[in-house]
């Protein structure tokens, strides 16, 4: 049985503008912690960890301009709906202290 979410009835165009925007603030987010080391805002350990899960989100960046089938928007929005509201410090602070499990929209084979 599917049940049908807010986000099935958002338009796509809509979706696809907050994720353009969240991944923008990814693009910022990258540039500030590279400025980080002087403020210390998250320390070593954090710093690492947020680079990785920069490094994840960019991977499914990359699967967002490929989409050629709007319900696959639909579909990453899902996966990334915990993060697409969040501001730019709360993002940094949450790469730096969790890990982002690594997911795509490509079926393996």
């Amino acid at each position: 049985m599917y049940c049908l979410t807010t986000i099935d009835m958002q338009p796509a165009g809509e979706l696809e503008n907050e994720l353009r925007h969240f991944f923008h603030r990814i693009h910022t987010v990258k540039r500030r912690l590279q400025q980080e080391q002087d403020r210390l805002f998250l320390n070593r350990l954090q710093r690492a960890r947020c680079k990785a899960n920069l490094l994840k989100i960019e991977m499914l960046e990359d699967e967002f301009h490929a989409i050629s089938y709007r319900d696959d928007i639909k579909e990453l929005y899902r996966k990334l709906q915990r993060y697409v509201k969040l501001d730019h410090e709360r993002l940094m602070y949450t790469f730096g202290t969790e890990n982002v499990v690594r997911t795509s929209l490509y079926v393996s084979i």
